[in-house]
C-alpha cells in the first residue's frame, strides 16, 4: 500500500529529527500505535486524524524536507471533484 502525501511527509520529519513514534504521537495528538500503522502502511487515517496530521505538518513547515500542503478537503468534496473530473 502507498502511503499518503501526508503520512509520507510525516515519516521524513520523525526520521529527520530522529523523534521516537511517541513523541511524534504526542505532538500530532494522536495515538502511539496508531501513527506507528500508519508510518508502516498498515493504517490509512481517518479525516480527523488526516486534518490533525495537516495542522501539525503546517506547525513545522520550516523544516527543511516539507512541502506545501493542499488545503484539507473531507471525503466527500473529494468525491465530488473526482466527479466532475470523470465527466
Amino acid at each position: 500500500m502507498k502511503l499518503m502525501e501526508e503520512i509520507e511527509e510525516l515519516k521524513e520529519y520523525k526520521e529527520d529529527k530522529n523523534l521516537p513514534i511517541a513523541e511524534l504521537a504526542r505532538r500530532i495528538e494522536a495515538d502511539d500505535t496508531t501513527v506507528g500503522r500508519w508510518l508502516k502502511g498498515g493504517a490509512t487515517p481517518s479525516c480527523y486524524s488526516l486534518y490533525k496530521v495537516r495542522r501539525f505538518l503546517n506547525s513545522v513547515k520550516g523544516w527543511e524536507g516539507s512541502k506545501p500542503l493542499e488545503p484539507f478537503k473531507d471525503k466527500t468534496t473529494r468525491e465530488r471533484e473526482q466527479t466532475k473530473k470523470r465527466y
